[in-house]
């Protein structure tokens, strides 16, 4: 098992990492952020990882699964609020 730490300074690395493992790290952090062409050509040399990303592309085209996923998002949004508030207010 393999823990990623995915702050910035870490993944402008990946190119020294072992391939598979830069893909998987490619994979999770700009999957979002690329278009297809872009993740089709990052991941043609990896087909694990490009199912995960189809699933990835499924999962997004599902409403339901959209909103539930949106919705986690304002969940974390506003759990990271509400303990910047209270770092803020002198609350441990």
């Amino acid at each position: 098992m393999h823990l990623l730490e995915a702050a910035k300074e870490k993944i402008d690395h990946v190119s020294q990492l072992p391939p598979g493992l830069g893909a998987w790290i490619s994979f999770f952090n700009y999957s979002h952020l690329k278009n297809e062409e872009e993740m089709t050509t990052l991941l043609q040399d990896h087909p694990a990882v490009g199912q995960a990303y189809g699933k990835y592309n499924q999962f997004y085209q599902d409403e339901r699964f959209r909103a539930i996923d949106e919705a986690h998002q304002m969940f974390l949004h506003g759990v990271a609020t509400d303990l910047d508030e209270a770092r803020e207010n002198g609350e441990p």
